[in-house]
């Protein structure tokens, strides 16, 4: 029987105990999971999106780049996340309550796993639906995404509000 109040003693117990023994190193405090070394679920003007963000002090990461106990510690001590619909999201369970997240998902997407991990880990999480790319793929989970400049400013204004 799934019962949220054990789940997160899981999850803090663990991050408990692997991040504290986990250098923190060149792991960034406000990240951008980045897919840009993937085949999916890319975001076609990432640079854009990076030069908006940089002032407030986010860095790209490569979840595939980092061990799982280091994709653990960076999650746990975050100050703040933007990342794509994807596996690695999974880690939004070790993320401090409170902190805000933001999901970047193509327009009409039904997965909302993401969603619900952050609802569940506490965070203060918001959806961004972008355009699929190109436009007219009928995928509406595995697509790239190009985030318009609308939504580029409702991001910034998520994380300075």
């Amino acid at each position: 029987v799934f019962s949220a109040g054990k789940c997160r003693l899981l999850v803090d117990v663990f991050s408990f105990l692997i991040a504290p023994k986990t250098s923190w190193g060149n792991l960034p405090a406000r990240f951008v999971v980045s897919r840009g070394k993937t085949r999916s679920r890319r975001v076609v003007n990432e640079a854009e999106l990076l030069v908006r963000l940089e002032p407030l002090g986010f860095r790209p990461v490569y979840l595939e780049d980092l061990s799982l106990v280091e994709q653990i510690t960076l999650f746990a001590r975050a100050e703040a996340i933007v990342a794509s619909t994807g596996a690695g999201l999974v880690n939004l369970i070790h993320a401090r309550p409170g902190i805000p997240v933001a999901i970047l998902m193509p327009e009409e997407c039904p997965d909302l796993v993401c969603r619900d991990i952050a609802s569940f880990a506490g965070l203060r999480n918001a959806i961004f639906y972008a355009q699929r790319h190109p436009p007219d793929t009928t995928d509406k989970i595995g697509c790239d995404i190009t985030l318009d400049g609308q939504l580029l400013t409702n991001l910034v204004r998520h994380f300075t509000a």
